[in-house]
């Protein structure tokens, strides 16, 4: 007979002969049970990874996959994966049992930026997928943000390593670097010089960018004029006052700086002086009229006669021309910026008459009659009264 027990058995066995004579006898048929396989390790891993599976319960071990006898093995599976382990007890007794290994896809790291100017915030859009439980941005410059999408503005400019770390729902991880790069500001700066109204006001730009040059200007002279894109520029202004200017310097990249600065127009004083006609000989009293018609101080006076005089600095004057004729009297007047004006104006000195005259019958008996002749001369103008 064949016994396959499951447990441990006694069997009994008879013998009869043919005298009816019998005798009995027994076997015990030991069940040795099978070894029990216990796993253990992770079974569920991402694309990628690796793990380590264990397996106890016996003496002896051999994996259906390289012939491998160890009780411990690390696999790394693409995809979804059983293995198979016969485990073998100090009896012989084998049982074989296998586990399964779950292999978890990696998340698809995708996210945009864009380059930026300083001070200027960036922007990050992740468009990473799979399920995605959780994100973490790093800037590159010690910052984070675990926003899906974030914005970080950075404090210099350069070049940043940026780094997204994602992570699913089944806990797989991948992350994706990219170059940030936060272009420099120029420094806009300008020089100029004040004037006085009808000059031309020069504006030399001085901007500067650190590792590049300055590529645009912008001008606008605070006048409501269209301004001007040249680096330099001349202006005159039809006013007089204060403006602000406000002067744009633009790098290569697009990146703008401002700075604004007060200029000023001086108004030109107003030259004018009241002088009347004299005769020869006579003494012409210069009026200024200068500081009561102009904006600002008046600090200096410059007379000139029209003849051989010398040039007079002084606010009143007085002149008496030597010989008869038309004389252009000019006074310059110079405020306390520096800022001219002159007038011209002609004086007439006019001749004297030359006086003459006779007298008929200057002797003679009482009553004498005497006859009295005028006889002057007149470079210019008429007789008009005689004593």
């Amino acid at each position: 007979v064949i016994a396959s027990p499951a447990v441990t058995t006694k069997y009994f066995v008879t013998g009869l002969d043919i005298n009816n004579c019998s005798n009995t006898d027994s076997v015990i048929v030991e069940v040795i049970p099978a070894p029990t396989v216990s796993f253990s390790g992770d079974t569920i891993i991402c694309v990628g990874d690796s793990t380590s599976l264990s397996v106890s319960g016996g003496t002896s071990y051999l994996w259906d996959f390289g012939n491998s006898t160890n009780s411990v093995i690390k696999v790394g599976p693409t995809v979804n994966t059983s293995y198979s382990v016969t485990v073998t007890n100090a009896s012989g007794c084998e049982n074989t049992s296998s586990i399964n290994v779950h292999v978890k896809p990696l998340p698809q790291v995708i996210f945009n930026l864009n380059p930026v100017c300083k001070n200027t915030a960036m922007i990050f859009d992740d468009l990473s997928t799979l399920n995605i439980l959780n994100r973490n941005w790093d800037f590159g410059d010690a910052n984070t943000s675990a926003l899906q999408n974030a914005t970080h503005t950075y404090a210099t400019c350069d070049i940043f390593n940026v780094k997204l770390t994602v992570t699913t729902s089944d806990g797989c991880i991948d992350s994706l670097i990219k170059t940030a790069e936060v272009y420099c500001l120029p420094t806009a700066d300008f020089s100029f010089a004040d004037v006085c109204l009808n000059q031309n006001m020069d504006f030399v730009d001085s901007s500067a960018l650190v590792g590049g040059g300055v590529t645009g200007w912008q001008w606008n002279f605070g006048d409501g004029s269209m301004g001007s894109t040249n680096q330099n520029i001349s202006y005159k202004y039809t006013d007089a006052g204060n403006y602000f200017v406000t002067h744009i310097a633009s790098s290569n990249n697009g990146c703008k700086d401002t700075i604004i600065k007060n200029v000023i127009v001086h108004p030109n004083p107003f030259a004018k002086f009241n002088a009347l006609n004299v005769c020869e000989g006579g003494i012409i009293s210069f009026t200024d009229l200068s500081s009561i018609l102009s904006p600002d101080n008046i600090a200096s006076w410059t007379w000139g006669f029209g003849d051989s005089s010398p040039v007079i600095n002084n606010q009143i004057i007085s002149h008496s021309y030597a010989a008869a004729g038309s004389y252009g009297a000019k006074l310059t007047v110079t405020s306390d910026f520096g800022c001219i004006d002159s007038i011209t104006k002609t004086l007439n000195v006019h001749p004297n008459p030359v006086v003459n005259f006779v007298a008929s019958d200057t002797t003679g008996c009482d009553p004498l009659c005497i006859s009295f002749q005028d006889l002057t001369t007149l470079t210019a103008g008429n007789k008009i009264k005689w004593s």
